[in-house]
């Protein structure tokens, strides 16, 4: 779920509780409205900065960014989840009817300093996704419980989505090694100095967006 459809569910849902009142929900949907405008106020920024999610071919894994970890098996995609408006009805459009924006592609993700990579086979597309530019992560669940993919969610409601496979060839995903790619992913977060001034600088509570 979306930064945004998160923020518009509560402000819709309020609207609809007893003893919320139109007033709080009023002020609700306003700050909603309001945080909006600083999140593309700050996309803005971001890609002014060239610090935007880039979906390239022929990728390899960095060999000039301090320590790097590296998960294989791995698969990506890229989902969109975008508002239309603040309505209740879209929010839930968006939460349950993303749209893939690329076919799944195997590879190898990457934890590099700067940056999350999804390194494709050669001649195919992969991804970069700088730790700066990401607003929010998220983990998607089996029916056991487990986490089964890591969710990185950056400007526009991009979804990208990775699933991390066992070792032993069955396919199967790795609730383990997925837990421990969100742990160093939200641990490099946390540590970008350029993410956190940025977010001050447009009055964002940063602070929300850091997942332990």
């Amino acid at each position: 779920m979306t930064t945004l459809i998160r923020l518009s569910l509560i402000a819709a849902l309020c609207a609809v509780l007893a003893g919320c009142g139109a007033f709080m929900a009023g002020a609700l949907m306003a700050a909603e409205a309001e945080f909006k405008r600083k999140m593309e106020k700050a996309c803005l920024a971001l890609a002014g900065m060239n610090i935007v999610v880039s979906e390239l071919s022929d990728l390899k894994i960095p060999a000039d960014e301090g320590q790097v970890s590296t998960f294989e098996p791995a698969t990506w995609h890229a989902e969109s989840a975008l508002l239309a408006s603040g309505s209740l009805e879209a929010a839930l459009l968006a939460e349950l009817g993303t749209k893939n924006l690329t076919a799944p592609i195997a590879g190898t993700l990457v934890i590099s300093e700067r940056f999350i990579l999804l390194v494709p086979p050669q001649g195919t597309t992969g991804v970069r996704i700088p730790f700066t530019a990401i607003w929010y992560t998220d983990k998607r669940f089996n029916l056991m419980g487990e986490p089964r993919a890591v969710v990185i969610e950056t400007c526009g409601g991009r979804l990208d989505i990775f699933t991390l496979g066992q070792k032993d060839g069955s396919q199967k995903p790795d609730p383990h090694a997925s837990a421990q790619a969100l742990n160093q992913i939200n641990a490099r977060i946390n540590a970008d100095p350029v993410r956190k001034e940025l977010w001050q600088m447009f009055q964002l509570p940063w602070q929300f967006f850091q997942r332990h």
